[in-house]
């Protein structure tokens, strides 16, 4: 098993457990292979979770996952972005943010404070299943947000089918994380073909077909990666809403042609999603 594999968050200063291999949780943030969000702001719903214990030179502003906003004070993000119990309110998410080199302030953004960490009940961290969690914000300010559509369906399963991703993540591996929201269009692997390419991998992280799907560029290149941990895959529906299907898990290497990146497919906990953002705290 190589270094290069992990959860897309490098974890930074956290401890994120036992790593055989160096998976990339995907929580060092990237974009390889993407674009800048043209125009800035037109996913309202992303979300930047930044915490300071992850500052550094590398990562000026703390950023750590991304997010989707659920509603005015819910977030879904990956479990393996959830820190410690107790240390929730170490960390903001930061809506309407494009350029984060620059202040919430100047760009009109708003930032609160996260109060709770709800992570899927059968989350297993050294298999990497079921990563998925709710975070719940300190946000009575309800007209300063944007609510997200859910694909019900089960169209992502689709073979090839063209979704969106994006994240303020390093644009190659081991690089520096960009300031800049990025987004790449990637097609959607057969599970079949999912689970042929994570073989070697089976025994320590096991591909669920049900839980789970991969996707990237067939030749390698494109993919997210570090950092990007917890943010959006997406359609653009007919109205020009996104339609999140799923969330940024982790990968073998980034962009690494046969290793496409593996992502928590919505659908399946959306039941549950909901249920956790209509209770009472």
């Amino acid at each position: 098993m190589e270094d290069s594999v992990g959860p897309y968050f490098d974890s930074f200063r956290f401890n994120t457990g036992n790593n055989p291999g160096g998976f990339v949780e995907r929580v060092k943030t990237r974009i390889v292979n993407g674009n800048v969000v043209k125009p800035p702001f037109k996913y309202h719903n992303m979300v930047s979770l930044q915490n300071p214990g992850v500052v550094s030179s590398e990562n000026p502003n703390g950023h750590a996952c991304g997010g989707t906003l659920l509603t005015d004070n819910c977030i879904v993000t990956a479990a393996h972005c959830s820190s410690n119990p107790g240390t929730e309110w170490l960390w903001t998410a930061n809506l309407h943010r494009h350029n984060l080199s620059k202040t919430s302030e100047q760009e009109n953004g708003s930032s609160y404070r996260v109060k709770k960490f709800v992570d899927y009940p059968y989350y297993n961290r050294e298999k990497k299943l079921n990563d998925i969690s709710v975070w719940k914000l300190d946000n009575k300010d309800a007209n300063k947000v944007y609510r997200t559509y859910f694909d019900w369906s089960d169209t992502i399963d689709t073979d090839y089918s063209m979704v969106k991703v994006m994240g303020w993540g390093v644009t190659k591996f081991k690089g520096q994380a960009s300031q800049l929201l990025q987004e790449i269009d990637i097609p959607i692997y057969p599970k079949d073909l999912c689970e042929k390419n994570y073989l070697s991998f089976k025994d320590d992280y096991p591909f669920d077909k049900e839980t789970q799907f991969c996707g990237g560029d067939l030749d390698g290149g494109k993919d997210a990666c570090t950092g990007d941990s917890g943010g959006p895959l997406f359609q653009i529906d007919d109205e020009g809403e996104m339609l999140l299907q799923g969330i940024v898990s982790w990968g073998d290497n980034c962009g690494k042609k046969g290793k496409p990146g593996i992502y928590t497919k919505l659908n399946y906990y959306l039941d549950w999603v909901l249920g956790v953002c209509q209770e009472d705290d």
